[in-house]
């Protein structure tokens, strides 16, 4: 794995491990950073990591080099070699080098970039070309988690490719940026991202509930309750819902007539039924629908 390659991995796992947390099934921080290497969801989550960087982005065959100019090891100069990975703490390639003789055999070793010379000049990888919708992907995970919903076997989260790149341009590599400031700042973007899904989503049902107004001529509409001859109890006096001590002398009809035949009409609109989506203040016309009718 290219360097390119193994950056933008780890950053893919930091995001999902993020996203878990956004979503609720990390307890608090400590549950978070408790969920890496040796965990048994961290498998699940590189695999979906790598399979993200095989969808999203590209990357050509750039690692092939010839050595020059290499006075520690001369007689490596003229040799052609990959690169196999990069290694941050001292700076140097490790690499996979042979002669251009057809019986050299390749050795391993590492050696510094300023030998390297790029076998082809053409620096082709990166992003994908997408649409908005295509930089979009539901990453499925098995619930292993303690926190959140135990009723579903799957954890689904939603990848936004301009969102993860948002990140990498603010810090590079996020997953090591610390005091978690990446960590705050991608959790912003998620909250947003669910507030511009919630909108849509208001919108969408708003124009359903329109064009079926129209289509079948339906209008915000009331709906009578008033009972005025005080027997909404006797109806129901074998209900358990009406589950109220009759042995007592309260004549409860006389009671709910009281209370619910100054209601009149609950009028529900389309206004009144938009909160009923998660996240709203509930109308009051709904809460006393629920409790009193």
């Amino acid at each position: 794995m290219t360097y390119f390659e193994e950056s933008v991995v780890l950053g893919l796992i930091w995001y999902i491990r993020v996203s878990l947390l956004h979503q609720g099934y990390f307890l608090d921080n400590s549950s978070f950073d408790n969920v890496k290497t040796g965990h048994p969801l961290m498998s699940f989550i590189h695999s979906e990591a790598v399979r993200l960087f095989t969808q999203f982005y590209q990357v050509k065959n750039s690692t092939g080099f010839i050595v020059l100019d290499c006075a520690v090891y001369p007689a490596l100069n003229g040799y052609t070699g990959q690169i196999l990975s990069f290694i941050q703490q001292n700076g140097q390639y490790t690499v996979s080098v042979k002669s251009t003789q057809a019986t050299s055999t390749c050795f391993i070793m590492q050696i510094h970039p300023q030998h390297l010379e790029p076998l082809h000049r053409i620096k082709d990888f990166g992003l994908n070309k997408l649409s908005n919708q295509e930089a979009e992907e539901v990453v499925s995970l098995p619930n292993l988690l303690c926190g959140g919903d135990l009723s579903s076997p799957h954890i689904k989260i939603m990848f936004n490719l301009r969102v993860f790149e948002l990140m990498r341009k603010r810090f590079l590599r996020p997953e090591k940026t610390p005091s978690n400031q990446s960590i705050n700042a991608l959790l912003i973007e998620l909250s947003k991202m669910d507030n511009q899904a919630r909108l849509k989503y208001q919108h969408n049902t708003g124009e359903l509930f329109e064009n079926t107004s129209i289509h079948h001529n339906f209008t915000p509409f009331k709906v009578p309750f008033q009972k005025n001859d005080k027997t909404v109890f006797k109806s129901g006096c074998n209900l358990t819902y009406f589950s109220i001590d009759t042995s007592s002398s309260t004549n409860w009809d006389d009671i709910l007539h009281s209370v619910y035949a100054k209601e009149g009409t609950i009028e529900l609109t389309k206004t009144t039924f938009d909160t009923l989506i998660p996240g709203q203040k509930i109308d009051f016309r709904i809460i006393d629908l629920c409790l009193k009718w």
